[in-house]
């Protein structure tokens, strides 16, 4: 009984000696420069991709619009079908 007790106080012992190395790690883990935690670093550089890529599309944006509006412009002041027959009609009786 007594050498069971004398192993279980042991047992105790070393228990609470990993217990207090765990403890002292844990902190010394959780204090090291060399754990950093990079999401505000990511979240910054994401934004500014966002950013970046929110000006391009305006810029697309523009040339698009200003593409298609030269378009539209083109197509109103083109003369009708009825009034090309007629010129190339005129043309040729010339």
């Amino acid at each position: 009984m007594e050498e069971k007790k004398k192993q279980q106080e042991a047992n105790f012992q070393v228990e609470i000696d990993r217990f207090i190395k765990q403890n002292r790690l844990q902190q010394r883990v959780k204090c090291s420069p060399a754990i950093v935690s990079n999401t505000a670093t990511l979240r910054k550089k994401r934004e500014m991709s966002k950013a970046i890529a929110k000006k391009n599309m305006a810029i697309v944006e523009k040339t698009y619009e200003a593409l298609k509006a030269d378009i539209e412009f083109k197509v109103a002041n083109r003369p009708l079908l009825v009034e090309q027959v007629s010129m190339a009609f005129i043309h040729n009786l010339n």
